[in-house]
């Protein structure tokens, strides 16, 4: 079985595919990154995997892109959100505000920036010793959670997990909007606990 996964915001490449790796659940991983033009990477694997995941940020990118999703017979969603901003009461924990404040903070100083967002998401894993991405691809992300909302029939073509202690994203609010998301106990924002959780769930 092979997998196509569309990272998370500020998660490096070797990360996420040792991760993925360590679950010997795949013969084969492809990890994108969560930049401009993802797509465009990704779109040469379609029909060629039997598995499309997305964590976090790429959740939120794939939940845009229904038609190029349909390639892939399991699609599944790790961490997803419909606003990333409080102001929008889907979920979000996160004030607009905050998130203006990490694009300066970016501008001039992305390690530390990237190093603040892993303590506040809880994110498990050690902070990079190098950006994942381009500068500009991070701001580019962070716009995308600013400017961008997903309706909640969104996550309709997909299995959708959440941790219950996401640091992030309000799991029981998440689960109002969309029945279908699945909740489990104990795990936060971290792709580790979220990747566990996950194939337990499989093998149920």
């Amino acid at each position: 079985m092979n997998a196509v996964f569309i990272n998370g915001w500020g998660i490096s490449q070797d990360t996420a595919r040792t991760l993925l790796e360590g679950l010997g659940m795949f013969d084969s991983v492809a990890v994108i990154q969560p930049v401009r033009q993802w797509k465009e990477l990704a779109s040469g694997l379609a029909g060629k995997a039997d598995v499309l995941i997305g964590y976090s940020t790429g959740a939120f990118l794939l939940m845009d892109n229904l038609e190029f999703a349909k390639a892939f017979s399991r699609r599944v969603l790790l961490a997803p959100f419909l606003d990333f901003k409080l102001e929008g009461g889907m979920g979000g924990k996160t004030r607009a505000g905050q998130l203006k404040v990490l694009m300066r903070w970016l501008g001039r100083d992305p390690m530390a920036a990237l190093a603040d967002f892993y303590a506040k998401a809880k994110i498990g894993q050690a902070v990079p010793d190098d950006l994942p991405v381009s500068p500009l691809d991070l701001v580019w992300g962070i716009e995308r959670l600013l400017e961008e909302t997903r309706d909640v029939l969104a996550m309709g073509g997909f299995e959708a997990h959440i941790g219950n202690e996401d640091a992030l994203i309000d799991a029981a609010r998440l689960k109002e909007l969309v029945t279908s998301v699945t909740i489990h106990e104990g795990v936060g924002h971290g792709l580790e606990e979220l990747l566990k959780a996950w194939k337990e769930g499989v093998g149920r």
